[in-house]
């Protein structure tokens, strides 16, 4: 008798779980196209059904599209497009090469009258127009006036800082006598420098 009521019971507890399930299944398939169908007639079935979409001037729709819109697209707009948007590209390259020119030659423009303003105020005897008047008489000379002029003043400069020229002097005079020394390959060469200090 006790398998029988254990049997028994295993089989009321599946049929449980078979009825909720059912339930379940009823709840959730109750919500589609069927239940319309079922509750407002066979006018919502013909008119919500999916059927109806590939019917008629819709499927006509349809082959229209795949037959001659979709191939237009594939071989006319397509390429069209991607041409267009090249030569966007190219256009796009010039147009920033062009600003990359005209801001290089604005920033020497507004260097140049940086430059010019600082000056005006540093030294504004560079716009006077006796210094013109000098700089055309200057630019006038005979070439051995104007080499005399430059010898007078460079003979000026030496001597206004003696000790700097004669270490320029030294300095030279060691350039060319390593120089000398290293092209004869005599041997060992003179040290000691000369110093007015």
């Amino acid at each position: 008798m006790v398998p029988v009521k254990i049997a028994a019971a295993h089989a009321g507890a599946l049929a449980g779980r078979v009825n909720e399930r059912e339930k379940a299944d009823r709840r959730r398939f109750s919500r589609g196209i069927d239940r319309l169908k079922r509750e407002t007639g066979l006018l919502a079935g013909i008119l919500l059904g999916i059927d109806v979409l590939v019917r008629g001037h819709h499927a006509h729709a349809h082959h229209h599209t795949h037959t001659t819109d979709i191939p237009r697209i594939r071989d006319r707009d397509i390429p069209r497009l991607k041409d267009r948007t090249a030569a966007h590209g190219h256009e796009l390259a010039r147009h920033r090469s062009r600003l990359r020119r005209i801001e290089k030659i604005l920033a020497e423009v507004v260097g140049g009258l940086i430059v010019y303003r600082i000056l005006a105020r540093v030294a504004p005897w560079l716009f006077c127009r006796n210094w013109k008047v000098l700089g055309r008489a200057i630019c006038g000379m005979r070439p051995d006036s104007l080499a005399n002029l430059l010898a007078l003043l460079l003979g000026a400069w030496a001597l206004s800082d003696l000790r700097r020229t004669a270490r320029l002097a030294e300095d030279a005079l060691d350039f060319v006598t390593a120089t000398v020394w290293d092209a004869a390959q005599i041997g060992d060469r003179p040290s000691g420098r000369f110093t007015l200090d």
